[in-house]
């Protein structure tokens, strides 16, 4: 159930960036009214989950999310693996929640507050599917083209803790060649 209400959370942030001066509250709140009408094209699920690709790339700040999961071990590493990483890392972002998104899938948003320190929001939202329901806290900052979101938070679990604590101990004990193989095979996964 959380992976279902997480794959929605995300899916509704899809759409592009409107206005870079938009709150994040409003940018949140318009993704969904774009979500739904992409959702409602005559398009095959694999064509819906392609513009939905293309859709995150907009606002899904993959960079500085890995960089949040993997921070102690990236620094140290080649140019060359670094790229790879960033690489890997959001082909797996969008493989594990596209694959599962289903067009026509109906839920609710429920906006609750908007919290501002500087450059970073928060955004509390409970998404609503069928008769289950879960908090969603978005974490967003402020870039050069306008508010990305940084980490994604579902009943206490947050993306990029997530990440660190599966990535952490494979690059600990097998190396970061290693993690790089393994994203790899699941990025690569059709």
């Amino acid at each position: 159930m959380k992976r279902i209400v997480l794959i929605l959370s995300l899916s509704f942030l899809l759409p592009a960036l409107a206005h870079a001066d938009q709150t994040p509250l409003g940018l949140l709140k318009a993704k969904l009214e774009v979500l739904r009408k992409l959702a409602d094209q005559p398009k095959s699920h694999d064509a819906i989950r392609e513009d939905l690709k293309k859709e995150m790339d907009t606002f899904f700040d993959y960079h500085a999310l890995g960089l949040g999961a993997m921070k102690d071990f990236l620094d140290k590493e080649s140019p060359t693996n670094r790229k790879l990483f960033h690489r890997y890392f959001k082909a797996m972002i969008q493989r594990v929640y596209l694959k599962r998104y289903k067009p026509g899938t109906k839920f609710t948003n429920v906006f609750g507050k908007e919290e501002l320190k500087g450059t970073i929001a928060t955004v509390t939202t409970e998404v609503k599917y069928k008769r289950s329901s879960a908090e969603v806290l978005y974490t967003l900052h402020k870039t050069a083209t306008g508010w990305k979101v940084l980490d994604v938070t579902l009943d206490d679990s947050s993306l990029m803790r997530s990440y660190r604590s599966r990535f952490s101990p494979v690059a600990k004990k097998d190396g970061f060649a290693k993690l790089l193989e393994k994203m790899k095979r699941v990025a690569d996964k059709k």
